[in-house]
């Protein structure tokens, strides 16, 4: 939750940061943080320092993801885009499933703290890498105002950490709930109160005036929300009685998918057209959270795993067509801002749907206990809604695409979004 927590908080600070500093000293210095942060998580002598480390790493990768982003639009401008954003997903997904086995196996087989390994392993490497590659082009030092900065970050850590947290402490049960919503709440009614002052401002909002970027976060948020994948992991786990072997083996078999998705959909983008490559990635994933309604006892190893195949194959389709859309009309110099508010997308989709996915299970399993029903059919019963309500949100979706604009018009340059 603490890394979660942090990544939230600095991303959409990407694209500010990237003017003060370039792309260079950026991802070095976000290198470097994440390396010492590591050597202190791994040293942690006691569980609060250990989640300090670990929020202080969340805070040095947040913006990682948006600055190498911004990076691939620029070097990959035009009819061209699709296979960026196909390397560029390409690389986060193997990153992602290479570390998490790794760190995985180096905790069972020798200790957890040495799972921090491959990061200290491979940020030399990085830090090289991006000092010969990365430019380093910053913009004039813009004046800060430092209270809508406070504000912003106040609003963000406010909701974030309430998503986060929420479920466990109690949405109404909880003082300390209402404070979290408290400090968001304000946090965001003062920064907009400075914002609309316009001085100092750090978040540019006004590349949202472009549709196919607004859009795109709509949806990229929505699909986020609807495929956390903790209901049925944990239905298989607690209820229908899969093993730890077999459940490792589906999540391998899923991450395979959603790289085949990821580097498939470059490919279908170029044949089909982007919107059109879009609205096949929601129609697959909606295929695949339908196959998840099936989840019930008596259920076999084909039917468990073949929706989780299928919709890791459509959530990486739909990574790369929709990024392909997001980023069609933007222009290079506000590329970093779009592509933090894009990625912001991605992360707080995630900590909603796990929040409302608990809340909708807890709930609902307490009103059929209370009327009588048995605890075990109550969870299942509980578990199969929230699976409705996932595949219902991922359907709700697929209409949306039809407001993408089918090509950009030619003949026409895109205009900087205001400030």
């Amino acid at each position: 939750d603490a890394y979660l927590i942090a990544i939230v908080c600095v991303t959409p600070l990407t694209g500010f940061l990237l003017r003060r500093m370039g792309h260079r000293r950026l991802l070095t210095l976000s290198t470097l943080g994440i390396l010492a942060s590591a050597i202190a998580a791994s040293a942690a002598p006691s569980l609060p320092i250990l989640i300090g480390a670990v929020f202080v790493l969340g805070l040095f990768v947040a913006p990682v993801q948006p600055a190498t982003q911004s990076l691939l639009i620029g070097a990959f401008p035009g009819e061209h885009g699709a296979l960026g954003m196909a390397l560029w997903g390409a690389g986060s997904t193997v990153g992602v499933m290479l570390g998490y086995t790794a760190g995985s196996v180096l905790a069972e087989e020798i200790t957890w703290r040495v799972m921090y390994a491959p990061a200290l392993l491979l940020g030399a490497v990085t830090i090289l890498l991006v000092r010969r590659f990365a430019p380093n082009h910053a913009a004039r030092a813009d004046a800060i105002d430092w209270l809508e900065l406070a504000a912003f970050g106040a609003g963000i850590l406010g909701f974030g950490a309430l998503l986060n947290i929420g479920p466990e402490l109690g949405w109404t049960d909880s003082p300390f709930s209402f404070a979290l919503a408290a400090m968001g709440v304000a946090g965001f009614v003062i920064f907009a109160m400075r914002y609309r002052r316009g001085r100092g401002r750090f978040v540019n909002l006004g590349v949202l005036r472009d549709r196919h970027l607004t859009l795109a976060i709509v949806i990229a948020f929505g699909v986020a929300a609807c495929s956390t994948g903790q209901i049925e992991t944990a239905e298989l786990g607690t209820l229908l009685n899969f093993d730890g072997y077999f459940i490792g083996v589906r999540g391998a078999l899923g991450g395979v998918a959603w790289l085949i998705g990821v580097l498939g959909g470059g490919w279908l983008v170029a044949k089909i057209g982007a919107r059109n490559a879009l609205l096949v990635a929601l129609l697959v994933l909606v295929w695949g959270r339908f196959g998840y309604t099936a989840y019930e006892p008596g259920l076999n190893m084909m039917d468990a795993l073949w929706p989780n195949i299928v919709t890791s194959l459509g959530y990486g389709f739909v990574g790369t067509s929709l990024a392909v859309l997001a980023f069609r009309n933007v222009p290079k110099n506000l590329s970093d801002a779009a592509s933090s508010l894009y990625v912001l997308g991605w992360q707080l989709g995630p900590a909603l749907g796990v929040a409302i996915l608990n809340g909708f299970v807890a709930t609902r399993e307490a009103g059929m206990i209370a009327q009588g029903v048995n605890e075990m059919e109550a969870r299942i019963l509980a578990a199969s809604g929230a699976i409705w309500l996932e595949f219902s949100c991922a359907l709700v979706l697929v209409p949306l695409v039809y407001w993408f604009r089918r090509s950009p018009r030619r003949g026409t340059v895109s205009k900087p979004a205001a400030p």
